[in-house]
């Protein structure tokens, strides 16, 4: 990508941003979403993902999906073929 490109998008991402933060929200949770959303700015303690979080569920995830759900009545149940 031309760096005359990368520079346009990169001035149009910060615009809108500043345009969502300026907002007046109606929404009560609006505004405290609006500050947590955006913590990794602020702090560089804080990943912009949620990768750490994602990782530590995904062994459960994992077993949930192999095991196609037996662990409930609606998972004895025979799957149709994929």
């Amino acid at each position: 990508m031309a760096l005359e490109v990368y520079e346009r998008r990169k001035a149009r991402i910060r615009k809108r941003l500043a345009e969502f933060i300026d907002h007046e929200w109606k929404e009560k949770h609006a505004r405290r979403l609006q500050k947590e959303l955006l913590t990794f700015l602020d702090h560089d303690e804080v990943t912009p993902d949620n990768k750490a979080g994602e990782s530590r569920i995904r062994p459960a995830v994992l077993i949930r999906k192999n095991s196609h759900g037996n662990g409930t009545e609606k998972g004895t149940q025979p799957r149709p073929p994929s």
